[in-house]
């Protein structure tokens, strides 16, 4: 899961431009603006989510500097500009068919983002000293939440929740630290002993959830295609097409080429430069392919509709427990 780097060199990115915020030399402060930028830029490589991000941490380097704000924006916007014109295929195709199928802003995740946010935006206004800043960061973690909601990717809600932390986290801590320091200014060590000690205990309790969350959700929440995709290699040539049901099976084919591997996301067998559910029941029912091999992805196809009445049949199945249920991972051979 790339989002793991991602917001690692978005936090970065962000850090070395407050690092020139706060540099009264402007040749340094420059190039600290330029080194920003190449960092977010990696970011964005990583995950294209951190570009959400990005125009936060603008936003705080234009207020305080507007010059050199420049040399933050102009290398990143050209590497964004190149890549779309590069990928624009792959991102249409990304943005009018991946979507489509997760879409939904569900309770669940609403409630994930409130649960999450509230206790950090509310330490935030124990911190005094800084209340413009605060307020910017504040904006940036606010477009991440706002950006999430208009996407209404479920399925993403958590990793993407991620971003705007960022941006709260250092007032949260600054807010406790704070909270803390007037609790002992104030004589109260009875107040100081007891929220240190609820400090510790909530601290504990994260921990604990987290673990318990990252077996349930994140251990098991893909399935394990290496085996299977031995299995899909070892009845194809070079020269074939294969059918697979998720995006990361192109990893696991090591034969085919990029374009020889079709996924449930986006596929256009009829050459009109669109891609509909006729696409796969056509290419299906046609045998364009050597193999096809499902796994119950969530999209905006069900490939396994089609296999009855198609000249394919079931060569080889492998089930698997993950987070969700039981899923079964089939291979259909022509």
């Amino acid at each position: 899961v790339l989002d793991a780097s991602s917001i690692f060199f978005t936090t970065l990115a962000l850090f070395i431009v407050l690092l020139a915020v706060n540099e009264k030399e402007g040749k340094k402060s420059l190039h600290f603006m330029l080194f920003a930028s190449i960092i977010i830029c990696l970011a964005f490589l990583s995950k294209y989510t951190s570009v959400v991000a990005s125009v936060g941490i603008f936003i705080i380097a234009l207020y305080s500097k507007r010059k050199q704000s420049a040399y933050f924006l102009m290398p990143y916007a050209a590497l964004v500009v190149f890549y779309l014109i590069l990928f624009r295929v792959e991102i249409q195709a990304l943005i009018t068919t991946q979507f489509s199928g997760q879409s939904g802003l569900t309770l669940s995740s609403t409630a994930l983002m409130i649960t999450l946010l509230t206790p950090y935006i509310a330490l935030c206004f124990f911190n005094k000293n800084k209340i413009t800043t605060m307020l910017l960061f504040s904006l940036a973690a606010l477009s991440i939440i706002i950006f999430q909601s208009f996407i209404s990717n479920y399925i993403n809600t958590f990793k993407h929740t991620s971003f705007a932390f960022i941006f709260l986290v250092p007032f949260a801590s600054a807010g406790l630290w704070n909270l803390i320091i007037k609790l002992r200014t104030n004589h109260a060590p009875s107040a100081v002993r007891l929220t240190e000690f609820m400090v510790l205990v909530v601290s504990m309790l994260l921990i604990i959830i987290s673990f318990v969350h990252f077996n349930a959700y994140i251990e098991y929440f893909y399935v394990n295609e290496e085996k299977g995709s031995a299995i899909l290699d070892s009845i194809i040539e070079q020269q074939d097409y294969v059918l697979v049901e998720g995006s990361s099976f192109r990893y696991y084919t090591k034969k085919l080429d990029f374009y020889h591997v079709a996924t449930n996301f986006w596929f256009d067998y009829n050459g009109d430069g669109t891609s509909e559910k006729k696409d796969y029941e056509d290419s299906i029912k046609d045998g364009y392919f050597k193999a096809i091999m499902t796994a119950n992805a969530v999209s905006w196809v069900n490939i396994s509709e089609y296999i009855p009445g198609s000249p394919y049949r079931l060569f080889y199945e492998e089930n698997h427990t993950i987070s969700e249920g039981n899923i079964s991972l089939r291979i259909y051979a022509r």
